[in-house]
């Protein structure tokens, strides 16, 4: 379901990343959004899912666009998984003090995943850093 904006946003596209907006366009408006071209490569976002009210949603149909260039699953599971992980990451709680047998249970279960050097966005859990590098940020 569909909810309108009172302050539409702009998106501001690469030329590139117009065409595949177009081609997903349909798909999108299934499930709430609703767009109005603007000029060039310029989007006003009229409407949005439900439950996205704290989601910044240029930076969601960016990262939206940006999976469905990299191709893999059909172009509907790539919309959706990008929308579930924006909104798992803004509903997400914020810091928290973990006991030793939460953060013992927390790195067995990381772990066993398959790609635990990345999120599933691809950006890196873990990196390792030379002396140099800390020191560099002193």
């Amino acid at each position: 379901m569909a909810q309108r904006v009172l302050f539409p946003e702009v998106l501001h596209l690469a030329p590139e990343h117009d065409v595949i907006l177009q081609a997903i366009e349909h798909e999108l408006e299934k499930i709430g959004f609703n767009f109005s071209r603007l000029s060039g490569n310029d989007w006003s976002i009229t409407a949005i899912p439900q439950g996205l009210d704290n989601v910044n949603i240029p930076e969601l149909l960016t990262e939206v666009i940006d999976n469905v260039e990299r191709g893999g699953n059909s172009i509907k599971e790539r919309i959706y998984e990008n929308i579930a992980l924006m909104v798992a990451r803004k509903a997400a709680i914020g810091t928290k003090t973990l006991t030793g047998e939460e953060m013992k249970r927390l790195l067995a279960d990381w772990s066993h995943l398959r790609n635990r050097n990345y999120t599933q966005g691809g950006k890196p859990i873990v990196t390792t850093l030379t002396p140099e590098q800390v020191g560099k940020m002193f």
